[in-house]
């Protein structure tokens, strides 16, 4: 057989080369695919923790004033001070404390809350204090877990009395489609967020 003379075809190293490229290329393509999923998983839950807080504010700018207090306080909920009557302010994003409206008898925010949105747990915990000038605020903390790390959103808004529902030059409540009497509002939203790992 002639030195020169060469087969046709690929040797078995590069068949092994190839194949390593290949398998290469393609556990880059899954770890990629892999993380831009999870990226993805993680945007929905914390939009979805973001519905689950404006369906908080909803239900508390459907109370009357008298209805806008906690039923009671739950002692192990965090932002509270060792006193257990006070939100800290600079957990939440304000100067100083304030004072929590507890209204046994009439108050209809309990101090948590929990949802299930598929198949994800949030639980929001629920505060309510006397912010001055007539003016109360509803703060919640929404807390969930993803890929083993504890993540948050938390949010608060301004109610004033007269915009609570039910009150003389407040806010009307109507049927639906028909427009309301009157539609002063005073509210301010912040948001803020926080993921552990």
């Amino acid at each position: 057989m002639n030195a020169s003379h060469r087969e046709s075809g690929f040797s078995l190293i590069e068949v092994s080369v190839a194949a390593s490229l290949v398998v290469a290329f393609a556990l880059a393509f899954a770890t990629s695919f892999g993380v831009a999923f999870g990226s993805t998983r993680g945007n929905l839950l914390r939009q979805s923790a973001t519905g689950v807080v404006n369906e908080e504010f909803e239900y508390v700018r459907a109370l009357t004033w008298t209805e806008l207090a906690m039923s009671s306080v739950d002692t192990t909920a965090p932002l509270l001070d060792a006193t257990k009557q006070l939100l800290v302010g600079t957990e939440v994003g304000f100067a100083g404390t304030e004072m929590l409206a507890v209204f046994a008898d009439t108050g209809r925010i309990t101090p948590w809350r929990k949802y299930v949105i598929d198949a994800q747990e949030y639980q929001v915990w629920r505060y309510v204090t006397h912010a001055g000038g007539g003016m109360r605020r509803f703060v919640a903390l929404v807390t969930w877990s993803h890929d083993g790390a504890s993540e948050s959103l938390l949010s608060s808004t301004l109610v004033s009395e007269v915009t609570a529902r039910a009150n003389p030059g407040g806010v009307a409540t109507t049927a639906p489609g028909t427009p309301p009497t009157s539609s002063t509002t005073s509210s301010t939203t912040t948001t803020s967020t926080t993921t552990t790992t």
